[in-house]
């Protein structure tokens, strides 16, 4: 016998963050490095990013050492905190004692070997931040795409976060701030007024940060359950499916 009482019990809290974005410009506003100056929300949003954390990586990305160079100085700028830039394949030893993990538009699709560190790392309590672009975009080089690189990234989400994808779409042309009702209330986004960000591409699903004029979400928030939180919502969802089969007296 099965018995569902009418409220579902108090589930675990999220073990790890991931954070999903269409648009990689915000990153430009952390330092006044060329292309962009900086901006205090947008070095607020990062650092918020980290929480209490003091060891940040940073994956090697198509859109140059300028991406990296503008994360390192703003995190290795922070007191106490430490960044490093990642090259090749993502291992679990790249990640130890690691707390934030930024993959700036990336150059090629993760490995499953690579989908299953970063798994790991979220079930383990760290935070993922993944950034797209708009689809037309043509790396440096011409070699890699905007849409080449959501599709990378859809690939990943499809195994670390259903339900959540880049839309692939543009939006937005030009710089832009984000203001007002584009800003979503979340502990992440507290204080910040005014949000650099440029051309980008909506994304789907999750809890929405930051919106375009239009109000698509651009960078969504995703909570990784713990194990344990996910195997009480199979139970429960496989409890609710029996019952729902369950012949009326």
């Amino acid at each position: 016998t099965i018995v569902l009482s009418g409220a579902f019990p108090t589930l675990p809290a999220a073990a790890g963050t991931l954070l999903v974005s269409g648009d990689t410009t915000p990153i430009f506003s952390l330092t006044n490095a060329v292309p962009d100056v900086a901006v205090v929300d947008n070095q607020t949003f990062f650092t918020n990013l980290l929480g209490a954390g003091s060891s940040v990586a940073i994956l090697d990305s198509p859109l140059g050492a300028a991406i990296g160079a503008e994360l390192s100085l703003h995190y290795g700028g922070l007191a106490g905190v430490s960044a490093t830039l990642l090259t090749g394949s993502l291992s679990a030893s790249d990640l130890s004692g690691v707390d934030l993990l930024l993959a700036p538009a990336p150059s090629d699709a993760f490995s499953a070997a690579e989908l299953t560190v970063l798994s790991s790392f979220l079930v383990g309590g760290g935070t993922v931040f993944l950034s797209g672009e708009f689809s037309n975009l043509i790396f440096p080089g011409g070699l890699v795409s905007g849409s080449d690189v959501n599709g990378f990234l859809n690939a990943a989400l499809a195994s670390l976060a259903p339900g959540v994808s880049l839309a692939n779409d543009s939006i937005d042309p030009g710089s832009h701030l984000a203001a007002g009702s584009q800003i979503d209330p979340h502990p992440l986004t507290a204080g910040i007024t005014g949000f650099s960000y440029g051309y980008g591409s909506g994304v789907n699903g999750g809890t929405p940060l930051f919106r375009m004029m239009d109000g698509t979400p651009f960078m969504v928030v995703v909570n990784v359950p713990e194990p344990a939180t996910s195997a009480l919502l199979g139970a429960l969802a496989v409890a609710a499916a029996l019952r729902r089969a369950r012949p009326s007296a």
